[in-house]
């Protein structure tokens, strides 16, 4: 049967009450192995998709998608670096990229004990390559800690902090080592105090939602009332015979 016998049979059926069929055939083309994030199918779930009946899962309309909006600007790494004193930020990634995909490699050889089969790829939650150099460079050389730096990065402090460490053997060459520098940044204030000092415009600083590394659930606990109740009943009763 081919795709346009297909598409004539389900066309061409009619229900005993009338109900009649549309059925044409889509020749666009749809790549094999996208996956759709979380986030996107949250949007989707939330704006597209408006689900039906009892099975949900198979009667539903899609609705014409609104735009999504548009995510909060990152940082401008570019001048965030060059605050850190790296001028040309992209001729430094290129010269440390290979180094440290080649440490990179050498980490997860040792942790699986054998090559890698297939290219992982980035992963969502991971920082990019050029925050990591940006924020060791300013890590080291401005004293910025991890915590203000989870607040321009969002991620949180122990990503960037085991992120720094593994790339400080790669930044050594260069001149990025850990020091103690002239200048300690500590606030989102006073970095943007140096960078007017500096005359450098650095956009998308602001307070940025960091994920955080585990839940703490800070509810005080709740006595179960019914519970305790019963508890102190049943002391009270084994006291009274024992006193007897």
């Amino acid at each position: 049967m081919t795709k346009e016998d297909a598409v004539a049979g389900i066309a061409a059926t009619v229900t005993y009450q009338g109900l009649k069929c549309t059925a044409v055939l889509d020749d666009a083309g749809y790549p094999d192995g996208v996956k759709i994030s979380d986030r996107r199918m949250r949007y989707l779930e939330e704006h597209v998709i408006a689900r039906h009946g009892p099975h949900g899962e198979w009667n539903y309309t899609v609705r014409p998608a609104p735009p999504e909006p548009a995510p909060p600007p990152g940082p401008d790494l570019e001048a965030l670096a060059a605050l850190a004193g790296i001028t040309d930020l992209p001729a430094l990634l290129a010269a440390v990229t290979a180094p440290w995909q080649a440490d990179r490699d050498r980490r997860l050889h040792l942790a699986r004990g054998a090559p890698r089969t297939r290219n992982s790829g980035p992963a969502p939650w991971k920082l990019p390559f050029e925050a990591i150099v940006t924020a060791a460079a300013c890590h080291h050389r401005l004293a910025m800690p991890y915590r203000l730096l989870s607040e321009v990065l969002g991620a949180h402090e122990t990503t960037i902090s085991a992120a720094v460490t593994r790339i400080n053997p790669v930044l050594a060459p260069h001149g990025i080592t850990p020091a103690t520098p002239a200048t300690r940044i500590t606030t989102l204030t006073r970095l943007r105090q140096h960078a007017t000092a500096t005359g450098i415009t650095i956009n998308g600083i602001t307070h940025r939602t960091t994920p955080s590394s585990a839940h703490h659930d800070d509810t005080p606990e709740t006595a179960n009332l019914k519970t305790d109740a019963a508890i102190s009943c049943r002391i009270t009763t084994i006291m009274g015979q024992a006193a007897r």
